[in-house]
């Protein structure tokens, strides 16, 4: 049983042989886990159940079903331009200038409304394909990093192991999978989502080492490596609390410069002991304790 005291030791040693690269890599983690964002799906969910009720309507053999909301956007719209028509009318000739700039200036008015609609919409729609398809791939490798580096100098190349290779959209896609599975369980109370994010823990991880696993494999997994842990690993982030507040006293510099990488170090430390647990060998380095021949007879087949 692995104990905080043993994993943040060695975490250290991990540390120190390679800080000037494990800070630069934490730094850039750092960094992009600020830019994600997210949607409110909850309050979508909620507004699906007030949608005004639609009304059908019949004109010889066309029929349409027109909502209350659009039907009614339809009469404002045409009071308007009824509006607009009855004061070009009474207008005379010298005054056509200033009505017809007032019109303009009044309907640019209800289009950029609509245009900043869509532009939001758009930056959303963007910041969530960027952390799917971006940051969660540097995820991945921020986890290749730190666990390589466990065991040998690791240069800061490994941060770009996640975009490598043949696996590159299921891993997005598993990661795209755990993030939303954290956040529909989290809609329903707060302790089961901080549950299911110790559940799903070490799914980067699983990925960075074993990028042949399937979404199903990878959750599976990390459930079971986390099974009778998540507690100790809520203790073991919690005993960060201290560097935590030296973090915020000093504007982050402490954060940059040491807590950062010291906790990624440690995770990466915390991983390589729980898979041992569901008897994951092979990976990055061959099992130690088996010879390189047992190495082979049990490298790791997900499929198997």
């Amino acid at each position: 049983m692995w104990t905080r005291q043993e994993l943040k030791a060695r975490a250290k040693i991990a540390f120190r042989q390679n800080y000037w690269k494990c800070v630069v890599v934490a730094l850039i983690l750092s960094l992009l886990g600020a830019s994600t964002g997210g949607g409110n799906a909850s309050r979508d969910a909620a507004n699906m159940n007030n949608m005004p009720m639609t009304t059908s309507t019949t004109n010889g053999t066309d029929a349409y079903i027109v909502s209350e909301t659009d039907q009614a956007f339809a009469e404002q719209y045409q009071d308007t331009m009824n509006y607009w028509v009855n004061e070009l009318d009474q207008a005379s000739a010298a005054e056509y200038p200033s009505v017809l700039a007032r019109m303009i200036s009044a309907l640019m008015g209800g289009i950029s409304i609509v245009v900043i609609g869509f532009a939001l919409l758009f930056a959303i729609v963007l910041a969530i394909a960027i952390g799917v398809f971006v940051v969660n791939i540097f995820k991945i490798g921020g986890c290749q990093f730190f666990v390589k580096n466990a065991f040998e100098i690791t240069p800061i190349g490994e941060i770009l192991g996640g975009f490598r290779g043949d696996r590159y959209f299921s891993n997005a896609i598993t990661m795209f999978l755990k993030d939303l599975r954290e956040f529909l369980w989290g809609l329903l109370l707060i302790i089961p989502g901080i549950v299911k994010s110790y559940e799903y823990r070490m799914i980067p991880y699983l990925l960075a080492e074993y990028p042949e696993l399937t979404p199903s494999e990878a959750f599976r997994l990390s459930r079971e490596m986390m099974t009778g842990n998540k507690w100790n690993a809520f203790v073991l982030d919690l005993s960060f609390l201290g560097w935590d507040i030296l973090g915020a006293l000093t504007l982050g510099i402490v954060d940059v410069f040491w807590v950062a990488p010291y906790k990624h170090a440690t995770n990466a430390e915390l991983y390589l002991d729980l898979k041992k647990n569901v008897g994951l060998t092979g990976g990055f380095y061959p099992d130690p304790q088996g010879g390189a021949e047992a190495s082979q007879d049990s490298w790791f087949n997900p499929m198997a």
